[in-house]
């Protein structure tokens, strides 16, 4: 039997600086990675719809996209210092994160401080 897929969503210009790819290697432990690379204009290739297991390298995705993905394996990882337009890293984002029931991989403890009281599983890294 194969490895489950894992879409990893991530920006266009990542493909320049790579700097996804540790988390790619470590990911590919473990799943089939399926790169899906969005633009400025956060432009989701539908493709993603069909899978189970979603990572999201940075971006957040819009609420269009997060009701069709509801009940689907998602998981985040937030930089802090890309605060996502209009609401930032707001007591909102974290209310999205949970209705949607995303996992958090935290490379912030101001990340970490913003969740670890909420009902949201989250991994925080260094």
């Amino acid at each position: 039997m194969g490895k489950k897929k894992l879409v990893f969503v991530d920006h266009i210009f990542h493909t320049k600086s790579k700097s996804g790819d540790f988390l790619r290697k470590i990911f590919n432990q473990h799943y089939e990675i399926i790169n899906v690379w969005v633009d400025k204009k956060l432009n989701f290739n539908k493709k993603i719809y069909n899978y189970e297991n979603i990572f999201f390298f940075q971006i957040f995705p819009p609420i269009n996209i997060l009701n069709k993905l509801k009940g689907k394996n998602l998981m985040w990882a937030p930089m802090y210092d890309s605060p996502h337009y209009p609401i930032g890293f707001s007591p909102l984002i974290w209310q999205i994160a949970e209705l949607y029931n995303f996992k958090i991989l935290s490379f912030s403890k101001k990340i970490t401080n913003q969740i670890k009281n909420l009902n949201i599983r989250y991994l925080d890294l260094r």
